[in-house]
Parts: structure tokens; sequence; C-alpha cells
């Protein structure tokens, strides 16, 4: 799992702190500080469970 830090996702919907993204093929949930739009392009940062803490690339 650890390799999943540094990988590029891309958010699924718009949303201020959690929502959900795809990453490697799958549908995760996905936490960030910052706002973010549908289709932008991210990088996970961290992975707690099933997920994923991402920032904008």
């Amino acid at each position: 799992m650890e390799q999943l830090i540094g990988a590029s996702a891309i958010a699924l919907d718009d949303f201020d702190m959690t929502g959900h993204v795809r990453l490697h093929g799958e549908r995760w949930n996905a936490v960030s500080d910052t706002p973010v739009k549908r289709g932008d392009e991210l990088e996970v940062v961290r992975l707690e469970g099933l997920t994923v803490y991402v920032t904008p690339r």
C-alpha cells in the first residue's frame, strides 16, 4: 500500500474536505485540505485504511 504514496489520482467530484478519487482504476474515499474540482489531478500524500489524503499537483 505504501506504493500509493506519490501516486496520481483524479477527483471524481467537487469536494471541500471529503470526496472520491479514481486511483489505479479504483474508486477511493479521499480527504483534501484544499477545495477540489471534478477532474483535478491530485497526488496521494498519505493512506489511512481505505482513505487517501490528497493534495493538488
